[in-house]
């Protein structure tokens, strides 16, 4: 009896320092852009709407990052919806904190520099106009019921939400919360896989 008890106590530990472990872990892959695989983020990946050589561009940059020696540089001057993502293993109905630091040049119009999982309509309050200092964007959201995966994605416009501008990205995080923030709002992370 006295073996068995030891044995269940042993193991609620463990399953409490998983969790505790688990939480506020970035799940993110290569979330400073510091990896780069034939001069481009390894385990970033990129889509726009519109996707002309005159529409978008793409740029791993080197020594203009918040922290580390890389960021991501991204532009159109044509209103676009622009998305840099990965794909992220994610518990079903879990909450997570999502967000990325942002230096926007002439963002027009739109939902400004972002961060969003896409086809959910989960966005964070987009930076707009031009910044000299870094600004942190912040989305907290709730998975689905049977959800294991969803696109983190770096955004300058977004759906119904065009923008114009240019933004630099860095130190993208993505950890699960285990309380509820007070006075944040809660957005569904389901999607439809459509990135």
């Amino acid at each position: 009896m006295r073996i068995s008890s030891v044995t269940g106590c042993i193991l609620l530990l463990l399953i409490c320092i998983t969790s505790f472990l688990s939480a506020g872990h970035n799940l993110i892959k290569n979330p400073s852009f510091e990896e780069d695989h034939n001069g481009w983020a390894s385990h970033w990946y990129t889509r726009s709407y519109y996707e002309g050589e005159n529409d978008v561009f793409y740029k791993l940059e080197t020594g203009n990052a918040r922290t580390g020696e890389r960021s991501i540089y991204t532009g159109s001057k044509r209103e676009n919806d622009i998305r840099i993502y990965q794909i992220v293993e994610v518990e079903p109905l879990t909450v997570y904190r999502l967000s990325v630091w942002v230096k926007a040049e002439k963002i027009n119009k739109g939902t400004g520099a972002n961060i969003s999982v896409p086809d959910s309509y989960a966005a964070s309050d987009g930076v707009q106009g031009t910044t000299k200092e870094w600004q942190e964007v912040v989305l907290y959201g709730m998975t689905g019921k049977y959800q294991t995966r969803m696109p983190v994605t770096l955004r300058i416009g977004g759906w119904s939400g065009f923008s114009s501008g240019e933004a630099v990205f860095d130190d993208v995080s993505m950890v699960e919360v285990t309380e509820r923030p007070r006075g944040k709002r809660i957005e569904s992370l389901s999607f439809s896989f459509d990135v």
